[in-house]
């Protein structure tokens, strides 16, 4: 049996709650073991209790740093247990605050402007050591009707394995790694459907999540890049908008949509 990487548990303010949700979804559905109240205390158990044998037991602690986070008491209370109790503490900076004393000679993982990024910086470091045996298998063939996350996650379920440290990885037999790539590509195109769906709703922060998801399967992705920077120009984020443009433009600079995108909120600014 396969050796997995260790507990962790995961501390944040309450204003948080939202992100960390999201997050340790994310991470579990990489393969991270991860710990959390808000989906790890049952009904009827004593809250104080529960949060008390986790950060016990996890001997890995993810300390979710924002404002709210260094202001409150018992986040602070766990980090320090937990680097009493000599564990394994990894800072994420959510928001910008000033970091605490105790924490400032650890590397921290950036979540403040690219979450795809940091969601592959922290799953490098967090998910099981192994691949799972599914991601072994050959790919189910699709049948029925799915949505395209569905078809997506079903066609692409190989893509986890791209979450691994190189070092960890297996060594992939022949045709494996093509699949594996084709997994990959299919989970972002289902991503980025998502994406233009919320944003043709108007739901730009929703269509930003689907279109960082895209990009966490498939960074190279110029369609989900440039769809992302529309949805940061339509919320008023023209920095962000005009560094996704730009970056479409340096993988295929004959992406005229993007030229053009970026263009005209080019000329919008200069006004």
């Amino acid at each position: 049996m396969a050796e997995e990487s260790p507990k962790t548990f995961f501390s944040y303010a309450r204003e948080d709650s939202e992100f960390a949700l999201r997050l340790v979804k994310d991470l579990r559905a990489a393969g991270a073991d991860v710990w959390l109240d808000q989906l790890d205390i049952g009904p009827g158990q004593r809250w104080d209790s529960a949060v008390e044998n986790a950060l016990r037991a996890c001997p890995r602690h993810v300390t979710i740093l924002s404002p709210g986070a260094v202001n409150s008491q018992n986040v602070m209370d766990e980090v320090s247990y937990a680097l009493e109790e000599r564990k394994q503490v990894i800072p994420l900076l959510y928001r910008d605050c000033t970091v605490p004393f105790r924490l400032r000679r650890l590397q921290y993982i950036d979540f403040r402007t690219d979450y795809a990024r940091g969601l592959r910086d922290l799953s490098s470091v967090l998910v099981i050591k192994d691949a799972p045996a599914v991601l072994a298998s050959p790919m189910a063939p699709i049948e029925g009707p799915h949505t395209p996350l569905q078809a997506g996650i079903q066609a692409g379920s190989v893509a986890q394995s791209t979450l691994m440290p190189k070092q960890q990885r297996r060594k992939i037999p022949t045709g494996e790694a093509e699949r594996r790539e084709e997994g990959r590509r299919e989970l972002a195109k289902a991503y980025n459907k998502l994406g233009l769906a919320y944003a043709g709703k108007k739901d730009y922060d929703r269509a930003i999540q689907h279109y960082n998801q895209a990009l966490l399967f498939h960074p190279k992705d110029g369609v989900a890049l440039n769809n992302r920077g529309i949805a940061y120009e339509h919320k008023g984020q023209y920095n962000q908008a005009m560094q996704d443009y730009e970056q479409t433009l340096k993988l295929d600079p004959n992406n005229a949509k993007a030229r053009a995108s970026r263009d005209t909120l080019a000329a919008k600014l200069v006004k």
